[in-house]
C-alpha cells in the first residue's frame, strides 16, 4: 500500500509547471539578477518548461509578486534591500 500511495503524488505532479513561469527580481546586472538568471537557466531543462526573468526596482519586486495571480507561476528573488525598503516606506503588503 505505502508504494501505491507514493506514486500517486508523483503522477499529480506531473504537470505542473504547465506554461511559463515568471520569476521577478531586482535591476539588471546585480548579484540577485546574475543568480537568478542561473538558476532559471539551470531549472528550466529537468522541467521542460521556460522560466522568464523580469528585472524590476527592488522595492516594487515584493509588490508584483504578492499581487500575481495565486497560480504558482510567479516568483519573486530579492535580497537585503528588499526587507528594508519596506520599514524605510509604508507599503500595501507586510513582509512576514
Amino acid at each position: 500500500m505505502a508504494v501505491v500511495a507514493s506514486g500517486v503524488g508523483a503522477l499529480y505532479a506531473q504537470d505542473y509547471p504547465a506554461r511559463p513561469v515568471r520569476i521577478i527580481t531586482a535591476e539588471y546586472g546585480g548579484g540577485t539578477d546574475f543568480i537568478t538568471r542561473l538558476l532559471a537557466q539551470a531549472i528550466s531543462g529537468p522541467l521542460g518548461q521556460n522560466f522568464i526573468v523580469e528585472n524590476r526596482g527592488s522595492a516594487l519586486t515584493a509588490e508584483l509578486v504578492t499581487k500575481a495571480q495565486p497560480n504558482g507561476y510567479t516568483l519573486g528573488v530579492g535580497g537585503a534591500t528588499i526587507w528594508l525598503s519596506t520599514i524605510m516606506r509604508k507599503t500595501s503588503y507586510t513582509l512576514a
